[in-house]
């Protein structure tokens, strides 16, 4: 998939930026940066569905895609092209305090292990529209805390933390923050067994 971002009222872009594509079903979101020029090459897709979304900030100004666009890669190494527009965003974080199995914090990075954070899906979904926008890990001082960040344009949301096929829900606005415990998770995954 290839393509360009372009921002809505036609401003100049932000140097510094990243597009992603998320997978519909289970996989590894991929991310790639944006050139100087605002364009971007993903490669190496697995055929099928994939959402892209483009996130670009400065100290100064933040832009994100108004809702992810749909893909299909067929798998025929033939290009994708799309145009990827993006409006004025706004930052919300979400920490996830998590219970660490022993030995899955790494000793390098006291972090997590990689596993451990891709067990999670943080979104924001638009309530209105259903469009979504996905959390990115950050770093976190505590290896108990996972942190995301999520870039979106401004307004009502519902966050959504995901683990298998067990969720908790809560209305948002943007900017803000939200501190939630996988141990609701927990809980909610046996009332459901």
């Amino acid at each position: 998939v290839r393509g360009r971002i372009f921002a809505t009222d036609g401003s100049p872009l932000p140097r510094r930026g990243t597009v992603s594509a998320w997978p519909a079903g289970p996989g590894v979101p991929r991310h790639v940066p944006v050139t100087a020029e605002g364009t971007f090459t993903l490669n190496g897709l697995h055929p099928g569905r994939w959402e892209i979304d483009a996130r670009l900030a400065t100290n100064v100004r933040q832009l994100a895609s108004p809702e992810p666009v749909s893909v299909d890669v067929r798998g025929d190494g033939q290009p994708v092209d799309i145009d990827l527009p993006v409006v004025p965003a706004v930052w919300f974080h979400v920490s996830l305090r998590i219970g660490v199995p022993r030995g899955a914090v790494s000793a390098v990075s006291r972090q997590p292990e990689a596993s451990v954070a891709q067990r999670f899906r943080i979104i924001l979904r638009d309530p209105d529209t259903g469009a979504i926008w996905h959390g990115i890990p950050n770093a976190s001082s505590d290896p108990s805390v996972l942190n995301y960040a999520i870039l979106a344009p401004q307004g009502p949301y519902r966050l959504e933390v995901q683990r298998g096929i067990v969720a908790l829900t809560r209305e948002v606005k943007l900017p803000g923050n939200a501190v939630l415990d996988s141990a609701a998770l927990d809980r909610k995954e046996k009332e459901q067994r």
